[in-house]
């Protein structure tokens, strides 16, 4: 009995160990850890540090931008229970975004809706793909804190200011 149990034994314990990990693994499937935590001021400055984002000639009205670097990042903000369809402004962006760097154009058929949050006193209005965009009228309410999981996509400017166009991968709420 003894022998059979030292052969046993450690059969048992490396497949417990070896389930065990496994299942840890596969809970995870979404890559948190590439994703740095920042405000979204602090996303902002990233891309306004690129050399000559400002220096288009003057007569130029229409600026756009394109970001070949993501800059992952997980963000707080407070969600404001409001929504609006992607506009179609936005959507040539994405679209821009999507054949320049080779993205699947599914993607658009996850993406018609973007909401407002708030980050300190700025609101910004960031897209949410399907089917987490359906569920947050229901799952959310105004105020509830929330973690996004962004990524860029780049930025229009018109005469004045910048705005910057995310792209929101998951989220993680706070109650």
């Amino acid at each position: 009995m003894t022998k059979i149990m030292r052969k046993v034994f450690p059969l048992v314990f490396f497949t417990a160990l070896l389930l065990t990990v496994n299942q840890s693994v596969y809970s995870q499937g979404f890559p948190y850890h590439l994703y740095d935590t920042r405000t979204i001021n602090e996303l902002i400055e990233l891309n306004l540090s690129v050399p000559d984002i400002d220096k288009f000639p003057p007569e130029t009205k229409h600026h756009v931008m394109i970001s070949a670097k993501p800059f992952y990042s997980a963000i707080r903000f407070e969600y404001m229970g409001k929504s609006r369809p992607v506009s179609e402004e936005r959507m040539k962006l994405f679209k821009l975004w999507q054949a320049s760097l080779g993205i699947d154009p599914k993607l658009f058929d996850m993406l018609d809706k973007e909401f407002l949050f708030k980050e300190c006193d700025k609101e910004y209005w960031i897209p949410v793909q399907k089917p987490a965009a359906d569920d947050f009228p229901k799952d959310f309410k105004k105020g509830d804190k929330i973690t996004l999981y962004l990524m860029m996509v780049g930025g229009q400017k018109e005469i004045g200011t910048w705005d910057f166009v995310f792209f929101t991968n998951s989220f993680k709420i706070y109650r």
